[in-house]
């Protein structure tokens, strides 16, 4: 990955980050610096919840990014059979 993907990645986390948590103001964005306890404290403070309930809002945040941002599997199609692969029990059910 270059930096330009990153830098780019990183922006959009952030403004992810603040609409998740509109109340916090931009000197509280400064201060967190992307520490966990930061956070957590800030959320704390300004939403008026216990730690545990901040750090469980953190960690769901996360877990919903990553799920966001995790690559989609593709379906593998299905392998063609030739003749040689039927088995006698299926050439005498289609009449072959």
């Amino acid at each position: 990955m270059n930096s330009t993907t990153l830098k780019g990645q990183l922006k959009q986390l952030t403004g992810k980050a603040k609409q998740e948590w509109a109340e916090l103001t931009q000197d509280d964005w400064l201060r967190i610096e992307g520490d966990f306890d930061r956070l957590a404290g800030s959320i704390e403070e300004r939403y008026g919840v216990a730690r545990e309930a901040a750090e469980e809002q953190i960690r769901s945040f996360m877990t919903r990014i990553e799920a966001e941002n995790k690559p989609k599997k593709r379906a593998r199609p299905m392998p063609r059979r030739s003749i040689s692969d039927v088995t006698a029990r299926e050439r005498a059910a289609a009449g072959l």
